[in-house]
């Protein structure tokens, strides 16, 4: 019941408040599509070459779509670190959830919520000078959540074992070195308690966090 009035309040909100930001006449199903693309590449970089296949749009069509779906408040754009290209999240996890039909990696779904919720809680507070970006190198390094204040900047990896792996913790060493003046927190999926690896690196639990 609550899945089908999703999905008929989505199809208000495609059918009538996107029709209202923006005059693109694209028909309903395909811009679910893209919503599903979305959903099941959280955290990845948009490819614009990919979606031009998938739905045969040229990349200004789907540059005036984001803009117009991030207005009504649908999608949020994070850029990449060091990066002209950016990463998409539906703004709500149930919206996320629905579109991938629940074929997104359950890591990346942890990474996901983890980002609304410490968003939440910077955006609710008084404290406006913060941003939030994505890092990935050619190397595959990877800090899906990165926090830039004044003082410094925080990349947070998601882990779902009790030790980060080989490849997050090189991921870590990747951003520490890139990122003058910068923090890294492993948060757990799983109940540990808080460990301090070195004077930079931190890990404990998501539940100790949010």
């Amino acid at each position: 019941m609550q899945i089908n009035a999703f999905k008929d309040l989505h199809d208000l909100i495609l059918s009538r408040d996107l029709r209202l930001v923006s005059d693109l006449r694209i028909p309903l199903p395909t811009i679910k599509k893209l919503l599903s693309y979305i959903s099941q590449n959280i955290s990845e970089p948009y490819n614009a070459s990919q979606v031009r296949r998938l739905l045969g749009w040229a990349p200004q069509t789907q540059k005036n779509l984001w803009e117009a779906m991030e207005s009504i408040f649908l999608i949020r754009r994070i850029q990449m670190s060091g990066k002209k290209k950016e990463c998409f999240l539906l703004e709500d996890q149930l919206e996320e959830l629905v579109y991938s039909a629940n074929s997104a990696e359950s890591l990346r779904q942890a990474e996901s919520a983890v980002y609304r919720n410490i968003r939440g809680q910077f955006f609710y507070s008084l404290d406006k000078a913060v941003s939030f970006e994505s890092f990935m190198t050619r190397d595959h390094a990877r800090v899906p959540i990165v926090i830039r204040v004044e003082k410094g900047v925080l990349g947070i990896i998601v882990v779902d074992t009790n030790r980060p792996s080989l490849s997050q913790t090189r991921s870590a060493g990747s951003f520490l070195k890139k990122e003058a003046n910068s923090k890294i927190v492993f948060l757990s999926t799983q109940p540990i308690a808080p460990e301090v690896i070195d004077d930079r690196s931190l890990l404990c639990s998501i539940g100790s966090v949010i």
